[in-house]
């Protein structure tokens, strides 16, 4: 929880932009190309970084990463807060996409190493829970300080996390996984003595004879990792398409092609972001009782048959449209949570963090494709059922990857 905590003001950075915006664009006069070029500085540096952090992560270590981008993300915040300008806010933005795109993956697979084998995905999804609502709460406070205090006031918030900081590295011990690969069973136990965890002798936590103690990229194509590195990176960018499609562009369909009142749109879509946000702990509760495959194929499966009715439906009334939209984006939503502890599961420690780093590059690819594809096919005239129907055969590929290219992970204890 205080690792989520600390992480939410992180999302709160990411998310604060989009309230801000229309203040920036009178400052400074910005024109509509200023306005994305300044949107994707963020996006870009948080694709480079999500390459970069995990082999970073793998020589120095999780926790002592995490909390190495919390604290630089924390200044560059306030950085933003006292920028005198276009560029500069842009540059500084750019240095914190950099930062947030690495510390979320390495969180990650250092809060899934941590986790105890029989509560790993409700351990996680605490955690995401917390992390995640930087989003709600951006959404939910901004219109309150914004038009009183400013937009500065706002993003200046992103510096609280450097008070957390030294509270983490007081109390929270590094992965004990990690440890054994760098230090040996003596550091095991003494990083479990910190959480007050009894000393341990297992020799799973021991290192094999010549394993290798470095993790790089390559490694995820070398061997009987190559193909799980290959299903990882379709999973990971087809659902976050279809996941971001629905984040990104349900107000504007709402308004535009089911016509909709602006304030209406804008409250189920709210109302679909805390519907998600709140239920991620019941997500791992199941994802721990009936196993991650399940739970990902029935979720993928609600959102095909959800995606494929609307697409043939020219016009459906407003509560049940909205009904099963909502039921679609929670499915798909479920998916996205499986997809964090499984890819954490299906690799060694040796290279977990780069995988969960380089995995994760693939869903903010997704994030950055999304708004050519959808854009595309709004500018052209397209309808939402052609959109719905676009994202009703993506679920079913998803569906089919996990039907019939997975195996199960839950209840199976990580290497060490």
């Amino acid at each position: 929880m205080l690792l989520g905590v600390t992480l939410l003001f992180d999302f709160w950075d990411i998310a604060i932009l989009s309230f801000i915006m229309p203040l920036l664009s009178a400052e400074w006069q910005l024109t509509p190309v200023a306005i994305g070029t300044l949107v994707s500085a963020g996006y870009a540096g948080q694709l480079i970084g999500a390459l970069a952090m995990g082999p970073v992560a793998e020589r120095f270590g999780r926790l002592r990463v995490v909390v190495w981008c919390v604290s630089f993300i924390a200044l560059f915040a306030a950085g933003c807060a006292v920028a005198p300008g276009y560029h500069a806010f842009m540059a500084l933005r750019f240095c914190q996409g950099l930062l947030l795109g690495g510390v979320t993956p390495v969180a990650i697979a250092y809060i899934n190493e941590l986790a105890p084998t029989s509560s790993r995905a409700r351990f996680f999804s605490i955690f995401e829970m917390f992390m995640l609502s930087g989003w709600m709460w951006a959404s939910m406070l901004s219109w309150m300080i914004v038009p009183h205090l400013g937009w500065r006031v706002v993003v200046a918030i992103g510096v609280f996390p450097l008070l957390l900081v030294s509270v983490v590295v007081a109390l929270l011990p590094e992965s004990p996984l990690w440890l054994a690969r760098r230090r040996g069973i003596g550091a095991v136990n003494a990083a479990l003595g910190r959480i007050d965890v009894p000393p341990v002798e297992d020799r799973a936590y021991a290192v094999p004879d010549g394993a290798e103690q470095k993790g790089s990229i390559l490694d995820l194509f070398r061997g009987d990792l190559r193909r799980r590195t290959i299903l990882g990176m379709f999973l990971w960018l087809m659902t976050s398409f279809v996941s971001w499609s629905l984040s990104t562009w349900m107000p504007t369909l709402y308004v535009s092609r089911f016509n909709f009142p602006l304030q209406l749109s804008l409250q189920v879509a709210g109302i679909a972001s805390v519907l998600y946000v709140v239920t991620l702990p019941l997500v791992g509760v199941l994802l721990d009782r009936f196993g991650r495959r399940r739970v990902a194929i029935t979720g993928t499966s609600l959102s095909t048959l959800v995606f494929l009715a609307i697409a043939a439906s020219p016009e459906l009334p407003r509560p049940l449209l909205v009904a099963l939209i909502v039921s679609g984006q929670m499915g798909i939503s479920a998916a996205i949570t499986t997809l964090w502890p499984y890819t954490a599961e299906i690799y060694p420690t040796r290279v977990r963090a780069v995988a969960m780093s380089f995995s994760s590059s693939f869903a903010r690819a997704g994030s950055m494709i999304n708004p050519i594809v959808i854009g595309f096919i709004l500018s052209a005239g397209g309808s939402a059922n052609l959109i719905f129907l676009l994202l009703g055969v993506l679920a079913i590929g998803v569906t089919c990857l996990w039907v019939f290219f997975t195996r199960e992970t839950a209840g199976r204890r990580m290497d060490g």
